[in-house]
């Protein structure tokens, strides 16, 4: 091979290594070169809005519902919502949305016959009571209740 065609393959194979150094967008040195990014100026006017995000933990309803409330029962340890209002004559319907999961009764009126549903069952399962004594219900899971899944209802 003669000088000058070896000359052409090293020019051509450093033109090739300059060319991807200046891709991988760092300097001989190895650290990473930064521009400052452009700050809009602030509008007084303006406000920020962020779009709603979608709550995992447990709720409670404030105003009494009635006809059929429902209840979902999980997923995860939680009754969705946990503290609900309702007036006399309203059921509650508990849907099981993950399994292993009861309603036990843990405080209820004197004069109440309502006594929960103890099975632990699985997802898909459905348990209704209609709430007709007023007073406050507490309920829990007790394969969860340790780790706080619990809830009440309030007849007024």
């Amino acid at each position: 091979m003669n000088s000058g065609a070896m000359n052409r393959r090293m020019f051509l194979t450093s033109a090739v290594i300059v060319s991807l150094t200046g891709c991988l967008g760092e300097d001989a040195t190895g650290s990473e070169e930064t521009t400052p990014a452009r700050t809009p100026p602030p509008t007084p006017e303006s406000e920020t809005t962020e779009a709603p995000v979608e709550s995992t933990t447990a709720t409670r309803t404030a105003t009494p519902q009635s006809g059929i409330v429902t209840v979902d029962v999980g997923p995860g340890t939680v009754f969705r919502p946990f503290d609900v209002a309702v007036v006399p004559g309203t059921t509650v319907k508990w849907v099981w949305r993950d399994g292993g999961h009861n309603v036990v009764v843990d405080e209820r009126p004197e004069n109440s016959e309502w006594r929960g549903h103890g099975t632990i069952e699985d997802t898909g399962y459905v348990y209704e009571y209609e709430f007709t004594v007023e007073g406050t219900y507490r309920y829990y899971c007790s394969p969860h209740r340790a780790q706080g899944m619990a809830g009440a209802i309030h007849v007024r």
